[in-house]
């Protein structure tokens, strides 16, 4: 029987158990990335590059005799590389214009519109145009219409806070983002929503989408929108209504194989819910897919990554029930200050502690990283008894999880 190769593309140290879970299955793993520590459990180590053409080369040669049957990648930032590496290697892809509205906001915005999933106010900034006043009233929210990860959002209350979030998002596109954008790069601003926030993360698998997980959101102390923790399962009492919102994006963007991220929030004026955007991706980089394993025992990395290359295997996983195991959590512990990192002070007490199940360190020893980047030091997935534990189990973390600078 002909061997089957996967190519995971530009994940982090969270390719290392997705390798070894697609190994299990049969699958031979090839890892694209910057760091050899993230293929550990995978078959071949790849360094990354830019050039699609010369990777799409390395790839044909490590692949060998074997059958290459896609490219997968739980990077956003990375998506549009996902795409033109399978068409380079001739396999199966998204539709360019799915893969540029999972992407561009600018051009989600639209979607969603069109959709009736969002209609609160918005609209574009490019970062060639002069920053004028802005045009809706305080207080606001501006991002990067190519971001990611949270990076560069911001909640703004006057004008020199609107100049300060403009000024920091066109620095960000100008040294990150532009780089990897087929599109105009600039400025998102809308209308802030005062609303509660839930993530809702589904599989789509011939057309059909299945919600697998509602998440609740913590926030970071004085910050409403930047990534900190995720826990699940909450407001069972709106899962039909969060399946139906999942389904409608996936036909907004004719995305009809693989994994959805989608972050709605209660709208007070209109009385509504609305999608503030949705990601072809599983969220938090993979760990609210491990978090849904550990709770449910539904392998959903493995089956988003099938339903994403077309497997017929994730035809019959795509139905498989859930159990109930506990309060799911996703938690990243805030970066506090910037610097060359060293390490984590309280890592092994962490990794003592019997309610986590996984710890991921992403920087290396050495690496630059900030508070106001796009920067995780550490991840972790944990399953507690009730959401009752939630905010001391994360305090506890919090003041464990001190970062080491060099």
């Amino acid at each position: 029987m002909t061997e089957r190769t996967v190519v995971l593309l530009d994940h982090g140290p969270g390719a290392v158990p997705l390798s070894r879970d697609l190994r299990k299955r049969g699958l031979r793993v090839m890892c694209v990335s910057k760091s050899p520590r993230d293929a550990i459990e995978a078959d071949v180590y790849l360094p990354s590059s830019e050039d699609i053409d010369g990777l799409a080369s390395e790839v044909r040669n490590a692949a060998g005799d074997s059958e290459l049957i896609g490219v997968y990648t739980l990077a956003e930032n990375s998506k549009f590389r996902q795409l033109h590496l399978s068409r380079a290697l001739g396999l199966p892809a998204d539709r360019p214009e799915t893969v540029l509205g999972g992407r561009d906001k600018r051009t989600m915005r639209g979607l969603l519109q069109q959709s009736g999933l969002a209609n609160h106010d918005w609209y574009f900034v490019p970062d060639s145009d002069v920053t004028e006043a802005a045009r809706l009233p305080y207080p606001l929210v501006c991002k990067p219409n190519m971001g990611f990860a949270s990076g560069g959002v911001r909640v703004v209350r006057n004008d020199s806070e609107y100049a300060r979030a403009v000024a920091g998002i066109r620095r960000l596109n100008l040294h990150l983002l532009r780089a990897r954008s087929p599109v105009e790069t600039g400025t998102i601003v809308e209308e802030f929503l005062s609303g509660p926030e839930y993530s809702l993360d589904a599989i789509t698998w011939n057309g059909a989408t299945r919600l697998f997980a509602t998440c609740g959101k913590k926030y970071p102390e004085g910050n409403t929108l930047i990534d900190y923790a995720y826990w699940s399962p909450a407001v069972p009492e709106l899962a039909e209504a969060f399946g139906q919102v999942a389904r409608r994006c996936a036909q907004a963007l004719r995305y009809e194989f693989g994994p959805s991220h989608t972050e709605v929030r209660w709208d007070d004026r209109r009385k509504c819910w609305q999608v503030l955007e949705t990601a072809l991706r599983v969220g938090f980089g993979g760990h609210i897919g491990s978090m849904i394993r550990a709770t449910t025992g539904v392998d959903y990395n493995g089956l988003a990554l099938l339903s994403a290359l077309r497997q017929p295997a994730a035809a019959d996983d795509f139905h498989q029930p859930g159990d109930s195991r506990g309060l799911g959590v996703v938690f990243s512990p805030e970066i506090r200050g910037r610097g060359k990192f060293r390490g984590i002070k309280g890592i092994d007490a962490i990794r003592r502690n019997p309610r986590v199940h996984s710890v991921d360190i992403l920087p290396e020893v050495g690496q630059w990283i900030s508070v106001d980047s796009f920067d995780y030091a550490l991840i972790l997935v944990a399953v507690l008894e009730s959401p009752a534990e939630l905010d001391t189990f994360l305090a506890e973390i919090s003041e464990q999880a001190e970062v080491e600078f060099l």
